[in-house]
């Protein structure tokens, strides 16, 4: 996942790009990674999952990818963020 992100700064920018993003899963993965915009959104078990799942991806992304950009995810947003970066819309 290195390469995609030399070429694209985040994954929402990266799968605004339907093609680029489809053809990455492909050569990545060997298939196509839909997504579920509505997870941690369905109670607090879910909403637990997703803090969860977001622990692993933070983790996975600094052994192989390295240190995030500061504030690019949680950390400086989340002081800033009046839900406390919570799975909800901001308004």
């Amino acid at each position: 996942m290195h390469g995609i992100s030399q070429r694209r700064p985040s994954f929402p920018q990266h799968i605004l790009d339907t093609q680029a993003y489809r053809e990455d899963c492909q050569r990545l993965f060997g298939v196509f990674y839909d997504h579920y915009p509505y997870f941690g959104l369905n109670g607090p078990e879910d909403a637990a999952n997703l803090e969860a799942a977001y622990d692993v991806t933070l983790t996975l992304y600094e052994l192989n990818v390295g240190e995030p950009p500061r504030g690019a995810w949680r950390g400086d947003a989340k002081e800033k963020c009046r839900t406390g970066c919570k799975p909800m819309k901001c308004r």
